[in-house]
């Protein structure tokens, strides 16, 4: 049988130290050309030489358990103390799953199964027939693949090292605070090739600090928390459906009501956790929702305006609310749930600087997601009001979210013609240029004024 798989070539390129990438290949090569002994020799040596290199690497960075053992190890080097040495090998996977959780415990019993052999293969080991110990080419194999996906591969980053790392980040100003940017922030930063193990610690202390006592320093970001959550996901659906998603759950089942909001932008992002929610809880969630009394600097309820069956209880809290309370959902986040109450807010505008703030604070945070009903309807609002349509600073504003409807929906003259008609009848329709311009670079050519048929 050819035992050459040319998948073990790929598999090497993903090592991500040099040194640890040789031996592997040393091993791949023995395999290769039949000396599985020789391989298993040289894939424990790979092992070996690729946990003391991830130590090292910890110690560089000043991690503290890190920096002793590598202390140690340097000094019985220097000393040529083989019986030290031996004795750190002896016990170096254990270091590497207790202290530096480098492998978890399945991957430590492969790699005692390894270690056995290569003791087996290292030295005169004689099987209950007479013959040397030879070990089969698919165990070869399979010693390799392990090596490699579970720990050659791997970044030395341990559990603890990942929360302390984000910790930091997360408190300090170099972490995004874009939602769409921060999922590949934390993908790339904290969870690439990061061991399941780990991803599933990762996650429970981000439920934790939403659904529990946040850490000291994180509570101004916590809005932030869902997006890190999302890398999650996105790195492994495993541990997602099996260890975070019930674990959600139970936490936003047993939350105390001071934050329980949090629990909205969790369920807004993840609908899959709102259909495991007990009754009772879906119930709890709504009764917040019409009970509550929402600040300016705290509207987590109207994160529910986009949560399938909160939609409507949603709708009639943000009609109920103050201005100002219904200005700053819309910053934080708007949907078409709230649009009614918010041309309407825009439909009343009583002054022309009235209509200008009312436009500011209700229409254009709709620029991300508003679509050409929503264009109609301000249109129609303009047509209506002259205390809109003489305001001087709405054609400005106007253009800008027509412009952002146009770069996602085709323009036509349907969509403007009444409303041409009302400007030409005010004799404003040459303050209206820049948002007409938006329908000539869409390909729609307004009909030509009084003025410039003269």
């Amino acid at each position: 049988m050819d035992y050459r798989l040319t998948d073990l070539d790929a598999l090497l390129l993903s090592v991500r130290n040099p040194l640890s990438r040789s031996y592997a290949d040393e091993a791949i090569k023995a395999y290769r050309a039949g000396s599985p002994k020789a391989a298993i020799v040289a894939i424990w040596v790979a092992v070996t030489y690729d946990i003391i290199s991830k130590i090292r690497e910890l110690a560089d960075g000043g991690e503290q358990a890190a920096t002793s053992f590598i202390t140690l190890f340097d000094q019985n080097v220097a000393a040529n103390n083989v019986q030290k040495l031996l004795q750190i090998e002896n016990t170096l996977l254990e270091t590497a799953e207790s202290q530096f959780d480098f492998i978890d415990p399945i991957s430590r019993r492969h790699f005692e199964r390894l270690k056995e052999d290569r003791n087996l293969c290292a030295h005169p080991a004689f099987t209950s027939d007479g013959e040397l110990f030879t070990p089969e080419p698919e165990l070869v194999r399979l010693y390799l693949v392990e090596a490699v996906r579970n720990l050659l591969s791997q970044r030395p980053v341990q559990g603890r090292t990942v929360l302390t790392l984000f910790d930091r980040d997360f408190r300090g100003t170099a972490f995004p605070l874009e939602s769409d940017a921060i999922p590949g922030y934390v993908e790339s930063r904290y969870l690439a090739n990061t061991k399941r193990s780990v991803l599933a610690s990762f996650a429970t202390v981000l439920a934790k600090a939403l659904f529990r006592a946040p850490p000291a320093g994180w509570e101004p970001r916590l809005r932030l928390i869902p997006w890190a959550l999302q890398a999650v996901k996105t790195h492994d659906q495993g541990i997602w459906a099996a260890t975070v998603v019930p674990q959600l759950i139970r936490l936003i089942d047993d939350c105390e009501d001071v934050y329980l909001a949090n629990a909205y932008a969790v369920l807004r992002l993840f609908p899959e956790i709102l259909g495991g929610l007990p009754p009772a809880a879906a119930d709890r969630l709504r009764a917040v929702v019409t009970n509550s009394e929402p600040e300016a600097t705290d509207v987590r309820i109207f994160e529910a305006g986009e949560i399938a069956g909160f939609r409507e209880t949603a709708a009639a809290k943000f009609a109920a609310s103050a201005r100002h309370i219904q200005v700053a959902a819309l910053q934080r986040l708007p949907t078409q749930t709230y649009w009614d109450t918010a041309i309407a807010r825009f439909r009343e505008s009583g002054s022309y600087r009235g209509a200008e703030n009312n436009f500011g604070g209700f229409i254009t945070p709709f620029e991300p997601i508003a679509t050409l009903d929503n264009m109609r309807d301000v249109f129609e609002v303009v047509r209506t009001n002259d205390q809109v349509s003489y305001a001087s600073g709405i054609p400005e504003m106007l253009a800008a979210f027509v412009g952002a409807i146009a770069s996602r929906y085709p323009l036509t003259l349907d969509h403007l013609q009444e409303t041409l008609v009302l400007l030409e009848e005010q004799g404003r329709r040459r303050y209206f240029e820049e948002m007409l311009n938006v329908f000539r670079a869409a390909g729609v050519e307004p009909p030509a004024g009084e003025d410039e048929e003269e």
